[in-house]
């Protein structure tokens, strides 16, 4: 139902005073940070520093610090900013540091959607423009079907027109990304196409956002196609090993009732 595309860019509450407040100093955390880059001019100042050191004699992050220094929205957090040569500024504030292990749930969206970047890095996916159906041989690649338009561009970007679930309820479903009890739960592949063929468009591709599972889902299976390499192996090479992870922990998604477990994951990007 092409129609429902309005139902999903339509905001889901009203925002009071006290959510702008929020937005509000947010906004201006992130014109400290960029303050702060610019200052640099490309020559970075490393700051290490927590909010008890000493600061540098020329502390050009000072506006960034000021702000997180009056965060009042939150206790424990810590703020990390790099590139890559390493670490350019660290902050901690109350119990939590930069290396304290904490559950990110869909924080990991974005660096499984890095990782998928790395194949288009090396070549081995083309082009963020390449149709889905080049990679994935069970994708439609008829023109009558919208599915066959689907790139990994829009994949990534969650705009590929699949729908279903909503923010903060992805574990009400109950599908082999979710529910660990099934038998296609532990075969990333098979759930894949699982999904692919039981899981309608809400909106048009390219022009439809929607928050859920689905779109990572298959952009990991393009990966596999496109590498060669099983879900872990894709995971080790484009996201582990470059990212320095030595230990990585998950949790089951089964309605989240069970423990945690080392690596390697289960088979879906969350």
């Amino acid at each position: 139902n092409v129609d429902s595309t309005s139902a999903i860019l339509k905001p889901s509450r009203k925002y009071d005073s006290n959510t702008f407040s929020a937005w509000c100093v947010r906004m201006r955390l992130f014109a400290a940070l960029l303050q702060a880059l610019t200052l640099c001019g490309g020559h970075p100042i490393r700051d290490t520093s927590s909010p008890k050191s000493s600061t540098m004699p020329l502390d050009k992050w000072a506006p960034l610090r000021k702000q997180l220094d009056g965060w009042q929205f939150t206790n424990n957090f810590a703020v990390n900013v790099g590139d890559e040569t390493g670490p350019l500024f660290s902050y901690s504030h109350g119990n939590l540091t930069v290396h304290t292990p904490v559950l990110t749930f869909s924080t990991s969206k974005w660096p499984m959607a890095m990782m998928v970047l790395g194949l288009v890095a090396d070549g081995t996916i083309a082009s963020l423009d390449d149709r889905v159906n080049k990679y994935l041989k069970w994708w439609s690649n008829s023109t009558d079907e919208l599915k066959s338009r689907i790139t990994v561009r829009q994949l990534l970007s969650f705009t590929s027109g699949f729908g279903g679930g909503s923010a903060g309820s992805e574990e009400l479903t109950n599908t082999c990304m979710d529910n660990t009890s099934l038998p296609l739960a532990h075969d990333y592949m098979a759930c894949a196409q699982h999904l692919y063929e039981t899981t309608n468009l809400t909106g048009l591709p390219g022009l439809a956002f929607s928050y859920n599972s689905f779109h990572l889902q298959f952009a990991g299976a393009v990966a596999v196609a496109a590498s060669g390499l099983n879900i872990q192996q894709v995971l080790n090479k484009y996201f582990y090993a470059p990212c320095k992870h030595h230990r990585v922990r998950t949790m089951l998604r089964a309605r989240m009732r069970r423990p945690f477990r080392t690596w390697p994951p289960p088979t879906t990007f969350l």
